[in-house]
């Protein structure tokens, strides 16, 4: 029986997962028979793994023969779970890391609760809620007229769709619902009046204006979570915001500290064109080569600190007194003389690599010109439907006309790409006089030049050409000199790049150690896992 009884488990979860492979119908039943399979599986490792304690150390308190190969058995045993358990020298996963947010653990009992009337429809396949939102959604059959409209922060009369929901109570949530559980919940069902319900309690559970965007709860860690740092404005907001309780008071003075916590790291060197914006000023701060920064580093920050602040020149094209320029400057005699003619010829091939149609440009401008339609709330469309429309339209036209570049604007483009020397700001200052424009253009303007490499990183790739024959690279095609020519910026970036990464998980606090996957490499014994 002690065989029979798995090997029968092992068997009936094999033809239910296979099942569930090929008939759509049965992924289900697959996915529940992999989870009690799991479940099952561990119980066995846990009573095998007792059992070899047992027999083992058993052999050693009896002392009987070969006790001491029952040592090395058990020793191993523990060494091998504990470096399993502890995932010792492995990098957290960042999905679950949560970069930028401070935490604190929260009880979700204990947040703001905003109700709206209306119910949860159940679905006809029987699937639950979404489990984004499943710990802080809730339906209250408490009558409306039960409930004081100081609650909703609601004026008379009510909307079509409150009409409608009367009898029906209420739909609660806790916390701050995010776009993402909106979007959630908005995929849970797709009647009309559902939709213009989660619209309208996606609006009503949003955080104040001072703290949107920065304050939000994850229900699946019991976690309330802040973005960034604290300021006393946001402060005072929040604690107004989760009352006078101990634990609510305590948890905002533990999310202060952690946002307001400073963090310093001496960077090697500074980039020429790196600078502070002012809106960041109280956030960061350089004195010398002591950079400082208050609270966690998101990924957005880290991005701006290590490249956007640092201004990088951004190539649109070399003209030819450039290209000759560039070319006179790694060919002096201090740096080791000319060039091959086979290097000559890609040195030309790299600069040519850099033009761009102007008619791409121009394209790209006139699609940032096309006037976007807007889009009707669901309550709307809730109301035509009530009104007894049939074929509802949420698409509404643009308010204004679309703007295509005239000629005037594309000679300007037209200069902008193939001179360098125009500036992106006298550029769109001519944009704006020759005709027409609106913020998408100009913006777009922003994107294309982003969108172009920098100085020090084609540098870079321009060193690895000339230094590549057949494929392969051979370093003595330069010397040392003009290798240190070329890669001079790209060098001075990727220190400067690499100070920004230590100082960002110098700032972060790990908040789940253990989330690594078993073979990532850190780990000492990774490969066992092959």
């Amino acid at each position: 029986m002690k065989r029979t009884f798995p090997l029968i488990i092992t068997a009936v979860s094999g033809f239910i997962l296979i099942a569930a492979f090929f008939i759509p119908f049965a992924q289900t039943f697959g996915e529940i028979a992999a989870i009690w399979f799991d479940l099952l599986a561990a119980i066995a490792f846990i009573l095998g793994g007792g059992n070899l304690l047992k027999q083992h150390l058993k052999k050693v308190s009896d002392r009987k023969k070969g006790w001491a190969f029952s040592v090395i058995v058990v020793v191993s045993f523990l060494v091998t779970l504990f470096f399993g358990l502890t995932k010792w020298g492995t990098t957290p996963l960042g999905k679950t890391e949560f970069l930028g947010e401070s935490f604190v653990e929260y009880p979700i009992d204990e947040l703001p609760i905003t109700s709206i009337p209306g119910n949860i429809p159940p679905r006809g396949d029987g699937e639950p809620l979404p489990a984004s939102v499943r710990r802080q959604i809730s339906h209250s059959d408490v009558p409306l007229d039960l409930v004081t409209y100081d609650e909703f922060d609601e004026p008379y009369p009510l909307p079509v769709r409150q009409q409608d929901s009367l009898e029906s109570g209420q739909v609660i949530f806790r916390g701050w619902m995010t776009e993402s559980q909106r979007d959630d919940l908005f995929k849970y069902q797709d009647d009309l009046l559902w939709l213009a319900t989660v619209e309208e309690l996606f609006e009503a559970s949003q955080p104040p204006m001072e703290l949107k965007g920065s304050l939000t709860y994850h229900s699946d860690q019991g976690a309330l979570s802040f973005k960034g740092t604290m300021s006393p404005e946001q402060e005072a907001v929040f604690r107004k915001l989760l009352g006078d309780e101990p634990h609510a008071k305590s948890a905002v003075d533990q999310l202060a500290s952690a946002s307001r916590t400073e963090h310093s790291i001496e960077v090697p060197i500074v980039p020429d064109g790196f600078k502070i914006p002012e809106s960041h000023q109280k956030r960061v701060s350089l004195r010398g080569q002591t950079l400082t920064t208050v609270g966690p580093i998101d990924t957005g920050l880290r991005n701006q600190m290590s490249s956007v602040w640092t201004n990088p020149k951004h190539l649109r094209m070399f003209s030819l007194e450039q290209g000759q320029r560039l070319l006179a400057e790694i060919e002096d005699e201090k740096r080791g003389g000319p060039l091959t003619d086979e290097q000559r010829e890609e040195f030309n091939k790299k600069l040519n690599s850099l033009v761009v149609p102007p008619e791409v440009f121009i394209m790209q401008l006139n699609a940032a010109g096309v006037a976007k339609p807007g889009k009707k709330s669901y309550a709307d469309l809730y109301k035509e439907y009530r009104e007894g429309k049939r074929f509802l339209e949420r698409e509404i036209p643009p308010k204004t006309p679309s703007i295509e570049l005239n000629s005037d604007q594309e000679e300007l483009a037209t200069r902008f790409v193939k001179d360098s020397s125009y500036s992106v700001e006298q550029f769109k200052t001519d944009l704006q006089n020759a005709g027409p424009t609106n913020e998408s253009i100009l913006d777009q303007v922003d994107n294309f030049v982003r969108s172009l490499p920098e100085e020090g990183t084609f540098l870079k790739e321009l060193c690895l050409v000339l230094s590549t024959r057949n494929g392969a690279v051979r370093p003595d095609m330069l010397t040392s000199e003009q290798r240190q020519f070329l890669t001079q910026r790209y060098r001075i970036e990727y220190a400067w790049q690499q100070a920004i990464g230590e100082l960002a998980i110098k700032a972060h606090v790990t908040k789940y150690p253990m989330s690594a996957s078993y073979e990532e490499n850190g780990s000492p014994f990774w490969w066992l896992y092959f």
